[in-house]
């Protein structure tokens, strides 16, 4: 969803995998406020929002914004309302993966 795609990640998950796959891929809408200004940067709380109201059944997402959403009770009871949860390989906290 707001994974860039320009990364193999964003390429591998938001195109190749609705191609192969032929399932349904919610991405993050490049809007603007004006025709000069830069599309709306995603955040951990607009991505959880972009979430809930595409009605995903589950994201894909880096683990920075996992460790965000960890400290947030709120976003972590939406999280573990999903049918799953990815995040791609780096360092993750033990602590958070507890949380959720």
């Amino acid at each position: 969803m707001h994974l860039p795609s320009f990364h193999t990640l964003g390429v591998m998950i938001q195109i190749m995998s609705a191609l192969r796959g032929c399932t349904t891929v919610a991405i993050f809408p490049p809007v603007t406020k004006k025709p000069d200004l830069l599309p709306i940067m995603p955040t951990p709380e607009n991505i959880l929002d972009h979430t809930q109201r595409t009605k995903s059944n589950g994201i894909i997402t880096t683990p920075s914004i996992v460790q965000a959403w960890s400290h947030d009770l709120k976003s972590v009871d939406f999280i573990k309302s999903l049918e799953f949860v990815v995040k791609e390989s780096a360092g993750f906290g033990i602590s958070n993966f507890f949380k959720i």
